[in-house]
C-alpha cells in the first residue's frame, strides 16, 4: 500500500533488508503504528521526484536497526540535537523538532521504549533529507515458542473520553472509531456544551482548540476545577508557541489536524498511562 502511495506521489522507493536476525518480542499492532508513520512523514514531507529508503541492519548482538531515511525537507540541526528515545526519556527533546515532524514525540519513543528499544533522528540541515532509526531487541527463532504472546494489544479498561470536536461528520468519525476501540464516548460540539457535562467524570479530554463559542483550553479548565483530569488538545495550529500554551493550558499532548487516528489512540495510551515512558533501556 505504501510503494503504492510512493508511486502516485512521484516518489521512488529502495529497499536493503541486510539484517539476518529479524524477530522480536513485540506488540505488532503497535510497531505496525510507528513504521506506517515514518514512513507517512516521509511520503508527506520529501518532493516529487525524491526517494526513500527502508533499510534493517544488526547493531550489536541481539539487536536490529531499522532505518527509514529520505531525501526531503530536512531538519535544522538546532532542532535535531539531543532527540533520540535514550538522551531524552522525557521527550522534551522531541519536541524541539519542527511540526512537519511533530508526531515524534512523547507518545511514538514511549512505546519504542516500552519494547525495550530507542528511536532516533538524523539530518544534514534543512533540505538534505532525514533519518529516522528504531533499534530494537531481537529473539532468537527457537526462542519465540517460549516466549507469552504480545502480538495482540494489551486489553485494558475502557476509557469514559469526552470529544469535543465542533464538525459533526469529524466528530461522528473520531467517536465511532473510538468506541470500536472499547472506548465510551460522550461528544459535545461546543465549550457550552462541554461544560454541561464537566459534572460527568470522565478519564479522558480530547479536544478541539477552535470552537465557535471559545477555546478548547475553557473546556479543560472547567473540567479541572471538578476533577483530574489528563488532555489531549487537537488543533490545525502547529507552531512551538501554540503547543506552549497548549501544554501551560493543562493539555498533556497537542495533536495537529488533520489527525492521524492511530497517533491518537498512540497519544491516548500514553496520556491515560498505559504505555511505561519512563521504563530504562
Amino acid at each position: 500500500m505504501c510503494a503504492d502511495e510512493m508511486r502516485r506521489r512521484g516518489l521512488s522507493l529502495t529497499q536493503n533488508l541486510a539484517a539476518g536476525d529479524h524477530f522480536a518480542q513485540a506488540d505488532s499492532a503497535r510497531l505496525r503504528q510507528v513504521f506506517q508513520n515514518l514512513l507517512n512523514n516521509a511520503m508527506k514531507f520529501t518532493p516529487a521526484g525524491g526517494r526513500i529508503s527502508v533499510s534493517t541492519r544488526q547493531s550489536g548482538a541481539g539487536k536490529i536497526t531499522i532505518e527509514v531515511a529520505d531525501t526531503g525537507t530536512g531538519i535544522a540541526p538546532d532542532a535535531i540535537a539531543g532527540c533520540s528515545s535514550r538522551s531524552s526519556r522525557s521527550g522534551r527533546a522531541w519536541k524541539r523538532l519542527p511540526l512537519a515532524w511533530g508526531w515524534v514525540s512523547r507518545s511514538r519513543a514511549g512505546l519504542i521504549e516500552a519494547h525495550g528499544g530507542r528511536i532516533s533522528a538524523s539530518s544534514e540541515g534543512v533540505g538534505a533529507g532525514a533519518t529516522f532509526e528504531v533499534t530494537l531487541p531481537t529473539v532468537a527463532p527457537e526462542e519465540l515458542a517460549k516466549l507469552p504472546p504480545t502480538s495482540q494489544p494489551a486489553r485494558h479498561r475502557p476509557l469514559r473520553i469526552l470529544l469535543v470536536e465542533d464538525h459533526s461528520d469529524t466528530a461522528r468519525v473520531m467517536a465511532s472509531l473510538l468506541r470500536k476501540h472499547g472506548h465510551e464516548v460522550r461528544v459535545a460540539m461546543s465549550v457550552h456544551e462541554a461544560k454541561h457535562m464537566a459534572d460527568e467524570q470522565f478519564d479522558l479530554l480530547v479536544s478541539d482548540l477552535g470552537l465557535p463559542d471559545g477555546s478548547g483550553a475553557e473546556v479543560m479548565r472547567a473540567l479541572s476545577e471538578r476533577q483530574r483530569i489528563p488532555g489531549i488538545a487537537l488543533s490545525g495550529l502547529a507552531s512551538a508557541e501554540d503547543i506552549r500554551a497548549s501544554k501551560e493550558n493543562g493539555f498533556a499532548e497537542h495533536l495537529t489536524k488533520p489527525i492521524d487516528f492511530m497517533v491518537l489512540l498512540s497519544a491516548i495510551d500514553v496520556v491515560a498511562g498505559r504505555v511505561d515512558t519512563t521504563r530504562p533501556n
